[in-house]
C-alpha cells in the first residue's frame, strides 16, 4: 500500500508540475504577444500624430502649391498682355491666394478629424490591452491559488495516509514533519479503519 500511495503522490505532483510549467509557458507567450501589441499601438500613435506628414496631405499640398504657382504665372501673363490695372492684378492675386488658403483650411479640418480618430483608436486599444492584462493577472492569481490549494490537499492527504496503520519510511517522516494529526485522532482513525 505505501508504494501505491507514494506512486500516486508522485504522479499527482508530476502532473501539477507539468501543468504549472505549461501554464507558465502559455502565460509568457501571451505576455509577449501583449507586449508586441502595445509596442505596435504606440508606434502607430507616435507615427500618425501629424496629418500633414501623411502622403495624402503632402500630395494635396503639392497639387495646391503647383496650381497656385501656375495661376500666378497665368495671371501675370494675362495682366501684361491685356494691360490690366494694378487693382485688377491685386484682385487676381487675392483670388488665387484665397483658393490656396481654402485648400489649406480644408486640410487642417481633415487633419483635426484624422488626429481625433487616431486618438480615439489609440485610447480604445489602450483600454482593450489593459483589460487583457488584468485578465492575465487574474488567471495568474487563480493558477497560484489553485496550485497552493492542490499542494495543500496533496500534503494533507499524504499526512492522513501516514496516520493509518504502521508508520514507516516516507509516510512516517511526512506525517511527522507536518505534525500529522494528533495522536488521539490518529488512534481513532486507525480503529475506524480496522473495524471497516
Amino acid at each position: 500500500m505505501p508504494a501505491l500511495t507514494a506512486g500516486l503522490a508522485a504522479a499527482s505532483i508530476g502532473s501539477q508540475v507539468f501543468s504549472a510549467i505549461k501554464g507558465g509557458q502559455a502565460n509568457r507567450a501571451n505576455e509577449d504577444l501583449l507586449r508586441q501589441q502595445e509596442e505596435s499601438n504606440e508606434a502607430f500613435y507616435n507615427n500618425n500624430q501629424n496629418f500633414f506628414d501623411t502622403n495624402m496631405a503632402k500630395s494635396v499640398m503639392e497639387r495646391a502649391r503647383k496650381r497656385y504657382e501656375d495661376n500666378a504665372k497665368t495671371s501675370e501673363s494675362k495682366a501684361e498682355a491685356t494691360g490690366a490695372s494694378a487693382e485688377q492684378v491685386v484682385a487676381e492675386k487675392s483670388k488665387n491666394q484665397e483658393g490656396y488658403n481654402d485648400v489649406v483650411k480644408n486640410l487642417a479640418e481633415t487633419g483635426t478629424r484624422y488626429t481625433m480618430g487616431n486618438e480615439r483608436s489609440y485610447r480604445n486599444n489602450l483600454n482593450r490591452l489593459l483589460s487583457t492584462k488584468m485578465q492575465l493577472n487574474q488567471q495568474k492569481a487563480d493558477s497560484a491559488g489553485n496550485a497552493a490549494s492542490n499542494a495543500s490537499g496533496l500534503l494533507g492527504s499524504a499526512a492522513m495516509l501516514g496516520g493509518f496503520g504502521a508508520e514507516s519510511g516516507a509516510t512516517a517522516g511526512l506525517s511527522g514533519s507536518l505534525g500529522g494529526i494528533s495522536a488521539q485522532n490518529r488512534d481513532k482513525l486507525n480503529n475506524m479503519s480496522k473495524s471497516a
